[in-house]
């Protein structure tokens, strides 16, 4: 039905004012990221304000912070009430500092350093072949994120503040095979999947693996979700051999990493976890998947494959590119797809 309506007011739309529309839609996404910027959500808070008062308690100029909450309430982040006062949409509130799913890092991510790596894959590694990133900042993703700590830092919460809704989805759609499983999340993060998997399936123990900078705010966050009994990090790196503890994981479980990587370096992470996996256990895959989904989905799937090229040169993949891998790390077995409620798909294969 969704993917019907887009198309229907797509094609409603004459070719001059779609172009157009296409031209200028970086318009809403500076709206958006100057609101979050100046945090003028948070100064809204739960009330309702003028924009001059607004202005007055962040010592901002009244004049640009009321055209700029005018093209925030027609862009759907502000509301009015009678008085002419503004307070957040639904949507808005996402651009809050401490609510439950702000995307607050993710906006000013996507609009500061992946702004820029964006531009430069369009313009510069049409012609080099090199990531945006490379070509805007000199180095990779990666490397200069670890020398730029504050960046580094939202980069996290970024990726931490997208994984909701990823692993609702994945929490609805997927089965373990035992709910007495040992689940892995190899390269989790802080640890955000395996705590919500650990709290779903109380009979379930899990860990994440994880680089050593990270093992203590991953144990931080189990102690302050109640999971430290059942869950462990473990320290390593994914391109070396793994650690024995990681022989009694049944599941090995990876969200958004194949994708930051090349099919070489992939092809290494995955034999690995073939080496030290016991028989019987399985990986499974949270990534997007071009190709498999609706037009809307799609449409989307597509963007974001181009900023992959701009922040790690690598690509959002095929079903038969992800079974290209598998094959070449030497899994043999058939390779299960599933979609989710989602724009992610789970890639599931026994090893």
């Amino acid at each position: 039905i969704n993917d019907f309506l887009v198309a229907t007011v797509k094609a409603a739309t004459p070719p001059r004012i779609r172009l157009m529309d296409l031209a200028s839609s970086y318009y809403k996404s500076e709206v958006t990221y100057a609101l979050a910027y100046n945090r003028i959500p948070d100064s809204l808070g739960d009330s309702s304000k003028s924009c001059e008062q607004v202005a007055k308690e962040l010592v901002l100029n009244g004049k640009i912070v009321c055209r700029l909450m005018n093209a925030g309430y027609h862009i759907g982040l502000l509301s009015k009430n009678k008085e002419g006062q503004y307070y957040l949409s639904e949507t808005g509130k996402l651009l809050q500092t401490d609510v439950h799913g702000s995307l607050l890092d993710f906006v000013l991510m996507v609009n500061e350093e992946g702004k820029k790596a964006y531009r430069a894959g369009g313009m510069k590694s049409i012609k080099s072949g090199r990531s945006g990133f490379v070509e805007e900042f000199g180095e990779e993703w990666f490397a200069w994120h670890a020398k730029h700590p504050q960046q580094e830092a939202q980069f996290n919460r970024a990726m931490a503040s997208m994984s909701y809704s990823g692993i609702a989805a994945v929490i609805a759609d997927w089965r373990p095979r035992d709910e007495n499983a040992t689940f892995c999340d190899i390269g989790g993060g802080i640890g955000a999947m395996l705590t919500t998997i650990l709290k779903h399936y109380p009979q379930m123990s899990g860990i994440v693996f994880e680089q050593p900078l990270l093992i203590e705010r991953i144990e931080n966050n189990f102690r302050k979700n109640g999971v430290s009994e059942r869950a462990s990090a473990v320290s390593g790196n994914f391109f070396h051999e793994f650690p024995a503890d990681l022989h009694r994981c049944d599941v090995f479980h990876m969200k958004f990493v194949l994708h930051d990587w090349h099919d070489e370096q992939c092809i290494a992470i995955l034999k690995n976890i073939r080496e030290v996996a016991a028989p019987g256990s399985k990986v499974v895959l949270t990534e997007m998947v071009r190709g498999v989904n609706g037009a809307v989905m799609e449409e989307v799937t597509s963007l974001l494959d181009l900023a992959m090229l701009a922040a790690t040169g690598t690509p959002e993949r095929t079903l038969d590119e992800y079974k290209s891998l598998f094959h070449s790390a030497g899994y043999h077995k058939a390779i299960r797809h599933l979609p989710l409620r989602d724009v992610l798909s789970v890639i599931e294969v026994d090893v």
